[in-house]
């Protein structure tokens, strides 16, 4: 029988506390702790060394954020679980930048935890195995993204090709990108590869398809990610059952430690298919209205289909230097609050029209470097610029959430929320974008 994973609980309310350790109990969890923040956390998991934390974020958050941090610095090997008693995008994206690998909102039910606890878990266990060398079979299920945007011409899969190589190249992750655009997909294209097989190919010999050979009928990039490209004649996309494509995606899944699926621009069956599989959807519009109107339509039919909304993040792609929309009214239209935001970058542009990703052309570039922390936040890994060198609980004491010129540390890519959010592309909206939004 496989041993019951052991949690640990933090959050400065005892009564917080309580209601999660009766969750992970009906989740046939052991807890083996329970601490505020701070120093009473970081002490208590030295000495208990749980399997994962679960870490709450409440007001101020800061003190959360910081409690995560010193945790992962104390062991990095453990994953942490956020969790809040808001749906809040800010506190989704801040979480995950500090480290948490998950994040769910109370109230939840035992099986949302558990199934949190099991995916992080799981994504160790193939870390490991693939790090020691004993991936010898297909392992535990790796996370899979489907890159989602209801309209063509966003820039989805401009991100898509950049997050999979900035998982790839900057995080060492084994990754693969599908693509499952059965209009014109053009990921290989995007990045200058000359592919020999592709996913209808790929699925239609799943069938006995033994762990080694799943590479043969992939192309790999410089960068180390792979790639299962679509057919060159949209036409033959006929063939391929929604099942099937499922299917394809769950094996690879097994393989890699990232299944990143680029999507087609609208709900059809394919795309639901990879959405019903997804850990994850990034939901990329841009802000011109036939995106943003189509977006609308899509998320209200995926209410009607019960999907789960707890696995979308809202991004937005600034694809146009004037364009002049504020980023909060296009928020209120769509009733969601951005996870992320991709500024204006030409080079992205640019980097898609010669097959030359900007991550690794130009990686000081705005954009570039936007989409290199939502790899680190996706991953839990935390900004880039994290220092580990320092006694983690020196770094806990002295930031109080300020770098060491006092001023408030602002990450590429966050959104924040401290003002009205009434300026418009481009420049630096108050309080809704990021100050790095400005354009060339």
């Amino acid at each position: 029988m496989a041993r019951v994973p052991e949690v640990m609980v933090v959050d400065q309310d005892p009564q917080a506390r309580y209601e999660v350790k009766q969750l992970a109990k009906h989740a046939q969890l052991t807890v083996t702790g329970e601490a505020a923040f701070g120093t009473e956390a970081v002490s208590l998991a030295a000495e208990v060394k749980p399997d994962v934390i679960i870490c709450g974020v409440s007001k101020p958050p800061e003190r959360s954020f910081q409690t995560m941090e010193a945790l992962l610095d104390l062991l990095p090997e453990t994953p942490i679980v956020a969790y809040s008693w808001r749906d809040d995008a800010e506190a989704v994206r801040r979480a995950m930048m500090a480290g948490a690998r998950d994040f769910f909102v109370m109230p939840a039910d035992h099986d949302r935890v558990l199934e949190s606890i099991k995916s992080v878990l799981e994504a160790e266990e193939r870390k490991r195995l693939r790090m020691t060398g004993q991936a010898k079979a297909l392992g535990p299920r790796g996370m899979i993204v489907a890159v989602f945007g209801a309209k063509g011409g966003i820039g989805k899969s401009t991100i898509a090709v950049n997050l999979g190589v900035a998982l790839s190249s900057e995080l060492a992750h084994s990754v693969v990108l599908v693509d499952g655009d059965n209009n014109f997909g053009d990921s290989a294209a995007l990045l200058d590869l000359k592919p020999h097989r592709n996913i209808l190919e790929f699925a239609g010999d799943l069938d006995g398809l033994e762990r080694g050979a799943i590479t043969d009928y992939l192309t790999q990039h410089e960068s180390g990610l792979w790639v299962l490209p679509a057919p060159r004649d949209p036409l033959q996309w006929r063939g391929l059952a929604a099942e099937r494509f499922r299917k394809a995606i769950g094996m690879l899944a097994r393989r890699f430690d990232v299944v990143l699926v680029d999507t087609a621009g609208a709900l059809g069956d394919l795309s639901l298919a990879a959405l019903e599989e997804a850990n994850m959807v990034l939901w990329v519009t841009s802000s011109d209205f036939a995106s943003i109107n189509n977006s609308v339509i899509a998320l209200e039919t995926l209410q009607q289909l019960s999907y789960p909304e707890a696995r979308i993040r809202l991004m937005l792609n600034v694809t146009s230097v004037d364009d002049g929309v504020r980023p909060g009214k296009i928020e209120e239209v769509l009733g969601r609050q951005f996870f992320w935001l991709v500024p204006y970058d030409r080079q992205i542009r640019l980097g898609g029209q010669i097959g030359k990703p900007v991550v690794t052309t130009h990686p000081d570039s705005r954009g570039a470097q936007s989409i290199v922390q939502l790899a680190r936040a996706l991953m839990g890994v935390g900004p880039k610029s994290t220092a580990h060198a320092s006694s983690p609980l020196r770094r806990f004491f002295s930031r109080n959430g300020k770098n060491r010129a006092g001023k408030p540390t602002i990450v590429t890519g966050e959104i924040s929320r401290n003002g009205a959010g009434d300026e418009a592309f481009p420049g630096a909206p108050k309080g809704e974008m990021i100050r790095n939004a400005e354009t060339h």
